[in-house]
């Protein structure tokens, strides 16, 4: 490069877009000075910290070690990119600025940031003797806050330079101002040489989504990236934009994403009917995904998938037996994660062999858009109903119509016990159903439940942990998904309690269903999905009949049970008998076979005042023919 103009003062420092700096017209420096900035990218950034280094030196043809100045004005302008900062500056061994100055001259003192990307040094004698040092050889350090972008280049804006010498008495001797020479190509001592330019901080950068048909950022994830090479290892956390950190330096990294929070995020109870038909083979998943998200945990090596085990740990967590501190350790973690680019060998079975839960290996390289995008699955989730960010964009919820459940309650007469009968009113066959119920504690005293009209309901549905706060959480799902479905007008369960105190006709305390408690779901075979909403039966004061055959009679007493009971026959004919007694699920407590006599007849049923508390079930057959049936309580 050469001057413009002879003797204009002019230098071309940026030969890219022809950039020229005015010095002001001084005399070139007859000592030849060079000004080298070195940029640096750091090799092991421990911290994580998105910062680049820029050294600047000085060197002159004289054999000196140090030169003294009593006028200094040097300035850099460095080609950033938005969100750049100069936030530090070092002078280090360079530079030996005086306390003192002058302010007109250099107001902003002996080197600082003019803005976010230029660097001034500046120094005017103001008190005798009281010189700038510059020593050959050394660096002064500029830190660079470089979130996300590079360092271009650089342009020398200002270089002036006034010496001090000294005279044989050893009196300073106050050389005019002079300036840089123009930069010579291939001469080592051009006035300015830069070297690691464009300097750009090694970064990562990606997303993280879930696999919906618009994939939504998933927020919160930990993104750990470690150099293989080195003990060096950084976390990040996605936001709406993913993650972005600054690393170690350029090398291979692994990269592994981990979220462990808000396993009940999206699990309910229609993830378990989806479940259970891909288990069924009524309604296979169509994705490996789905899947993945269907697992709990692996409780064989067989790898096969999707197992009913996996509905009943899903289940205790809709139930709220589990929560994200006492989810099992076993199990898999909330949120699970596979490169984006990962193909499955066997997407029915993506276990086998194991998928890529992290990238491996990435070779981060300089001037690369560096990249680690993962798809992410919510474990449980398999109708991708989770919220994947709070902040990104409002959650697409979707109203759900209205079904209605009768609660009908039936107290006995002469009697401090009130049953519960939990009645469908819809007109969709339901595969599956959760709900929150609440009752006064202060009130009612729970005693027990009993299944209804289909199977399915088994101690395992229940959370009774809070029965002290009035709460009870109810997940019901049909064994077959075909056959044993709730239909309308059946009972699902039923819910027996004491009543603690007297109260009026009109003031039968009700059972209802409570969405703080457990937010109601129904779901219906075709996957349609409805919001629960109670109704309440008017209570009934009498005595339930037994169902009995046209020409039979029979009587199970007392009712509820308060010790050993009797079970009375009226029969117009003979025959063998059997009495089978059955406790609320259906496993059986009590049997006896006798033979039918023609009128009334009575037996004691002692082993009734060894049974626990609960709702009990007895059956009366004659022969193979089902003649009688009720249902009894005990306190």
């Amino acid at each position: 490069m050469a001057e413009t103009e002879e003797h204009c003062g002019r230098v071309i420092f940026d030969e890219t877009n022809a950039d020229c700096v005015d010095f002001g017209g001084f005399p070139v420096c007859s000592e030849g000075f060079l000004v080298y900035v070195n940029g640096v990218v750091p090799s092991n950034n421990q911290t994580g910290d998105c910062e680049l280094k820029v050294f600047v030196g000085f060197e002159w043809s004289t054999q000196v070690d140090s030169m003294l100045f009593h006028l200094l004005n040097f300035q850099l302008d460095f080609d950033a990119g938005a969100g750049i900062v100069l936030q530090d500056i070092s002078l280090a061994a360079a530079v030996s600025c005086p306390s003192t100055n002058e302010p007109t001259s250099c107001p902003g003192g002996c080197a600082y940031g003019i803005n976010s990307t230029s660097f001034n040094l500046c120094y005017k004698l103001a008190t005798p003797g009281d010189y700038l040092t510059i020593r050959k050889g050394q660096y002064l350090v500029l830190t660079f806050e470089v979130p996300s972008n590079c360092i271009g280049n650089v342009v020398l804006r200002n270089a002036e330079f006034g010496l001090v010498g000294f005279d044989s008495h050893h009196d300073p001797v106050f050389q005019e101002v002079c300036r840089l020479a123009t930069p010579v190509p291939g001469d080592t001592l051009s006035s300015l040489q830069l070297t690691g330019f464009p300097l750009c901080v090694p970064l990562l950068t990606g997303e993280i989504k879930n696999y919906k048909s618009t994939p939504e950022p998933v927020t919160g994830v930990s993104v750990e990236v470690k150099r293989a090479s080195l003990n060096c290892t950084l976390v990040d956390v996605t936001d709406c934009y993913g993650f972005s950190t600054c690393i170690c330096g350029y090398d291979e990294y692994d990269i592994t994403p981990t979220k462990t929070d808000g396993v009940i995020n999206g699990v309910s109870t229609y993830d378990l009917v989806l479940i259970n038909k891909h288990i069924l083979g009524i309604e296979t998943f169509d994705n490996p995904y789905q899947i993945i998200a269907g697992n709990a945990f692996d409780i064989d090596t067989s790898q096969i998938g999707v197992k009913f085990s996996d509905i009943a740990e899903f289940r205790k967590l809709i139930l709220g037996i589990y929560d994200d501190s006492s989810w099992p350790s076993t199990h898999y973690p909330s949120w699970r994660f596979t490169p984006i680019d990962y193909v499955f060998p066997d997407p029915d079975n993506p276990f086998n062999p194991a998928f890529d839960e992290s990238i491996e290996s990435l070779d981060i390289q300089a001037n690369s858009n560096n990249q680690a995008n993962f798809v992410a699955i919510k474990t449980g989730d398999v109708n991708q109903s989770h919220v994947a960010n709070d902040n990104c964009r409002p959650a697409n919820r979707v109203e759900k119509k209205p079904v209605i459940f009768g609660i009908e309650s039936d107290q006995k007469s002469r009697s401090n016990v009130v049953t519960y009968s939990l009645n469908y009113g819809g007109e969709t066959p339901l595969a599956g159903f959760q709900a929150g119920l609440r009752f006064d504690p202060a009130v009612l005293e729970f005693i027990g439940t009993s299944s209804g009209d289909v199977e399915g309901i088994s101690p395992d549905c229940f959370n009774m942990n809070r029965l002290n706060e009035g709460e009870i959480r109810l997940v019901w799902l049909s064994t077959d998904m075909e056959s044993q479905l709730l239909q309308s007008g059946q009972s699902l369960c039923q819910f027996a309690f004491r009543i603690k105190k007297t109260l009026g006709e009109q003031e039968i305390p009700l059972l209802t269903l409570d969405d703080a408690i457990l937010e109601g779901e129904a779901v219906g075979f075709d996957n349609t999905s409805f919001r629960t909403v109670s109704h309440q039966v008017s209570a009934k004061a009498r005595n339930p009949e037994p169902k009995n055959s046209d020409d039979i009679q029979t009587e199970f007493i007392p009712n509820p049970i308060t010790g050993p009971a009797r079970f009375i026959v009226d029969s117009p004919t003979l025959g063998a008998a059997r009495l089978m007694m059955f406790d609320a699920y259906g496993k059986r407590v009590g049997y006896r076979e006798f033979s039918l006599v023609i009128g009334k007849q009575e037996m004691l049923l002692q082993e009734t005042n060894q049974w626990p508390s609960g709702m009990y079930t007895w059956v009366l057959l004659v022969g193979s023919k089902r003649v009688a049936e009720g249902k009894v309580v005990k306190p």
